[in-house]
């Protein structure tokens, strides 16, 4: 009789152990507990064109990046890679100038310039006599 309760506590044991273990991973496992949302899905939950995203990543960015051109007639051909230059080519503390063609450079604030209290919003794009 002893050794049936002693085995009934110790089976008890086991599965509240079993029990706490698996609850613990679980609550770890982001997969679990948060909602996945795609990147390119709009409010309505529609997705946005590959066009459509580019113009969002370049309109939650506007006004810390500027393109210098040095004629005022210059239209600047943006591609879709922009985006990407401007996010891995800004320095912390440093300025940076990327060249872009002829007659356009491309003009990035460092992340500290930019997170400044007084930093105000540059134009996006600037005429410079070389």
């Amino acid at each position: 009789m002893k050794k049936n309760v002693n085995s009934k506590k110790i089976l008890l044991i086991l599965v509240m152990l079993l029990g706490f273990i698996t609850n613990s991973f679980a609550q770890k496992n982001p997969a679990y507990n948060d909602e996945m949302i795609p990147l390119n899905r709009n409010e309505d939950g529609s997705f946005m064109s590959e066009n459509e995203m580019f113009k969002n990543n370049l309109k939650k960015i506007q006004g810390t990046f500027q393109i210098q051109i040095s004629k005022a007639d210059y239209t600047v051909p943006i591609s879709e890679s922009l985006y990407d230059k401007i996010q891995s080519s800004r320095k912390e503390n440093e300025d940076v100038i990327l060249f872009l063609d002829e007659n356009s450079n491309l003009f990035l604030p460092s992340k500290n310039k930019i997170n400044a209290i007084g930093f105000k919003k540059l134009e996006p794009i600037k005429v410079v006599i070389k």
